[in-house]
């Protein structure tokens, strides 16, 4: 009975692609797992939420509002802005941000980010703003419920 019991949670823990993965859906991931261990997601559909920054010059998602402000990229991810992102750039800069797209650990954007970046985004949304945090705006007299904004999605 005990062989069986540990045969099959080596079973089912063998065959998980990670937290929240669903055959159609991303792997949610953190940008501290995408930047520690690229090589687990390159070329994987991934959901990463972090600080968002669109200049003139580089697209990055950031760990957190100061890495962005002391410049600390070594911390940060390269993404791709494509037409319907940068449509929506006011409302996307400088907040936090959810991304869902495909992982490419070698791609370093054009500027020489080192962590890799999402080249194709499939999806964004805004998850909290600096000015009203997410975490204040919850009414503290009812249980915390917060989800992933992955999670907002239907189907995912």
């Amino acid at each position: 009975m005990k062989t069986f019991a540990a045969l099959l949670i080596l079973t089912l823990f063998s065959t998980s692609s990670g937290y929240n993965a669903t055959p159609d859906g991303p792997t949610v991931v953190s940008l501290i797992q995408l930047i520690a261990t690229p090589e687990k997601f390159d070329g994987k559909l991934v959901s990463v939420e972090g600080f968002l920054h669109i200049g003139r010059e580089a697209q990055l998602l950031y760990l957190g509002q100061e890495d962005y402000k002391h410049g600390l990229d070594g911390d940060a991810l390269w993404f791709h802005l494509d037409e319907n992102m940068a449509k929506d750039a006011s409302k996307l800069n400088r907040n936090y941000v959810g991304i869902v797209g495909v992982f490419n650990a070698m791609h370093r954007g054009p500027y020489g980010c080192p962590n890799g970046g999402i080249a194709t985004v499939v999806r964004y949304a805004v998850w909290s703003i600096p000015s009203n945090p997410i975490g204040e705006t919850l009414d503290e007299s009812k249980p915390m419920m917060m989800t992933r904004f992955s999670d907002r999605w239907p189907g995912h």
